[in-house]
């Protein structure tokens, strides 16, 4: 397999496992394990491990196996080791893939702690806010973590709101 068309394959295995991210440093892994089979092949691999749901970039090994070919020994140019067993290998039914968390999840559940505490009309509202739009993203991308971190947030919102609404109204009062 010729350099250029490594990085043809190398740029498909991104578009079809963006995470973690095939850096060159992996590129370089991945095609000294590889360079020796024919890129048609390989690509055809990608395309039916995509197809059948693989959730993990497979593994150098892995895609030799797949291929009917036995693991390229280790050379000094390639010191390092298959990984662990299981790695790329589609995930079993009712486990899932670890999602990233939602910044604004987060940031609402911060606001909404903080605006019981400190400023509780404007920290509530942002965190109300944050928690709202956070709560949209998680349901559209299920690879947003942060459901419930959202809700709690809007929850405290709600709470340090009406309790500072309620401090300001005795305060009016006096």
């Amino acid at each position: 397999m010729t350099h250029t068309e490594w990085q043809s394959l190398s740029r498909r295995m991104s578009a079809a496992w963006p995470d973690p991210p095939m850096t060159p440093e992996r590129s370089n892994e991945y095609f000294d394990v590889l360079h020796d089979l024919d890129a048609d092949d390989i690509g055809r691999a990608i395309e039916t491990m995509q197809a059948e749901g693989w959730r993990q970039m497979p593994s150098p090994g892995g895609i030799r196996e797949r291929l009917g070919h036995a693991p390229a020994p280790l050379t000094a140019e390639s010191p390092t080791a298959e990984p662990p067993t299981g790695v790329g290998q589609p995930l079993p039914p009712g486990v899932h893939a670890a999602r990233r968390r939602s910044g604004k999840a987060v940031a609402s559940l911060v606001l909404g702690i903080a605006g019981i505490i400190i400023a509780p009309i404007i920290l509530s509202t942002l965190a109300i806010i944050f928690g709202v739009i956070a709560r949209g993203e998680t349901g559209r991308e299920p690879s947003l973590a942060g459901e419930g971190m959202a809700l709690a947030g809007v929850v405290l919102g709600v709470i340090g709101l009406i309790g500072g609404v309620v401090v300001l109204i005795l305060l009016s009062s006096i």
